[in-house]
């Protein structure tokens, strides 16, 4: 199991991270076993997951440009941070 927290920057080295509640929510194209993009690649491609912030259900997007991706919310217009840790990793 996945928890996911939000990630708040308040200086270069302190960060605010809080448990949010999560769901899976799959698109149709995604059930599919389709992409958005012909490569897989881009700045806002959408996850299953979505994230409980603000009592409103938010899609989480990945920024995926190489081998590795980030994933964040839009609220309103900023991004916030989301990070993923496993079920019995440290918290």
């Amino acid at each position: 199991m996945l928890y996911f927290e939000t990630v708040l920057r308040l200086t270069a080295l302190q960060q605010k991270r809080t448990h949010v509640e999560h769901k899976e929510d799959i698109l149709w194209w995604q059930a599919q076993g389709l992409m958005p993009t012909a490569t897989g690649y881009g700045s806002k491609i959408p996850t299953t997951w979505k994230v409980k912030h603000n009592n409103r259900w938010k899609r989480v997007y990945c920024r995926v440009f190489s081998n590795i991706g980030s994933l964040y919310i839009l609220s309103g217009a900023n991004e916030i941070a989301i990070d993923t840790t496993e079920t019995g990793a440290s918290l």
